[in-house]
C-alpha cells in the first residue's frame, strides 16, 4: 500500500527540521568567519525553521483529526443495535402469544439479525476480520478469502445462522 502523502510530508518536515543548524550568530561567526550577511542568513534560517515547525504542527493536527471517528458514528451504532434488539424482543413477545415464524420468514429474520449486528458492530467498534478458504474440488482449497469490518461480521452471522437457524 503506498504511503499516505500527508504522513510522508510530516516525515519530510521532521527530517528537514532535524537537519537545520542549531547555533547563534556569535557561534556562526566563530565557525564560518566574519561574513557581513551571516546574521541575515541565520535570521532567514530561523524564520524557515519556524515555518517548518508550523507546517509540521498543521500536518500532525490534520493526521490526528483524520484518525478520529465522526461524532455521529457511535450513536448511530447504538440506535441500530437498539432497533435490532427491539425487533427480536417483539418476535419473542409474539412467540409468547403463540405466534410462530413461518419457514419462509426465517431467512428475512436472519438477514435482519446479520445486518443489524454488522452495522452496529462496525459503528461501535470499527473493525473485525474473518478469513477462510472455499473448497472447489473436493478437499482442495484453491481460493482463500478474507473480509474486514462490518462485512466480516455480516458474513460470519449469515454463515452461523444458516447452519443453526435455517
Amino acid at each position: 500500500m503506498p504511503d499516505d502523502p500527508l504522513e510522508a510530508r510530516v516525515r519530510e518536515l521532521e527530517h528537514r527540521l532535524n537537519e537545520m543548524p542549531h547555533f547563534s550568530v556569535s557561534e556562526a561567526k566563530q565557525r564560518f568567519g566574519m561574513e557581513a550577511d551571516l546574521g541575515q542568513r541565520i535570521r532567514e534560517l530561523e524564520i524557515e525553521k519556524a515555518q517548518l515547525r508550523l507546517d509540521l504542527e498543521k500536518a500532525q493536527f490534520r493526521i490526528q483529526k483524520m484518525a478520529q471517528a465522526p461524532k455521529w458514528l457511535q450513536p448511530a451504532g447504538m440506535i441500530i443495535g437498539l432497533l435490532t434488539l427491539l425487533f427480536f424482543m417483539a418476535i419473542v413477545g409474539a412467540s409468547l402469544f403463540g405466534k410462530v415464524i413461518p419457514e419462509t420468514g426465517k431467512f428475512p429474520v436472519l438477514i435482519v439479525l446479520a445486518l443489524g449486528t454488522a452495522l452496529s458492530a462496525s459503528f461501535l467498534t470499527g473493525h473485525a476480520s474473518v478469513t477462510g478458504q472455499i473448497p472447489f474440488f473436493g478437499d482442495k482449497y484453491p481460493l482463500a478469502v478474507s473480509a474486514g469490518g462490518g462485512f466480516a461480521i455480516l458474513i460470519l452471522i449469515l454463515l452461523i445462522g444458516w447452519k443453526i437457524y435455517l
